[in-house]
């Protein structure tokens, strides 16, 4: 899987890197991404990208990224196995935007803008 080479340079390999999102619950539920899979994925792909943000919602407005969370759903992810041994494998995905949410309406204003958008310019 690792042996495709980029077209620009003959001798750079490409990586495959797996986007896994974060487990919604204290407890990992059958269809969250546990250690379990981490382990099994390991030896096919380069790399992990564990989405931490999106903690929030219109329907329960707050902060988007909290490093309680992360840390929280980080250790969720690692586990107590062996999986702990693949923590180098993984790219924390670090949110650069907010949301500002409508709390009346239950959206965010980003939705309420392409509303908005739609209705006046399509």
């Amino acid at each position: 899987m690792h042996s495709v080479s980029s077209s620009r340079n003959g001798k750079q390999y490409l990586q495959l890197v797996y986007v896994i999102g974060p487990p919604y619950a204290e407890k990992l539920q059958p269809h969250d991404f546990g250690p379990e899979d981490l382990q099994s994925l390991s030896d096919d792909v380069d790399g992990f990208s564990f989405m931490t943000y999106d903690f929030s919602s219109p329907h329960n407005p707050g902060p988007n990224a909290p490093l309680k969370w992360i840390r929280f759903t980080l250790q969720i992810l690692l586990g107590n196995s062996g999986a702990r041994a693949l923590a180098n494998k993984i790219f924390l995905g670090i949110n650069f935007y907010g949301n500002d949410f409508v709390i009346s309406e239950g959206t965010s204003l980003y939705f309420s803008f392409i509303y908005l958008l739609h209705v006046f310019f399509l």
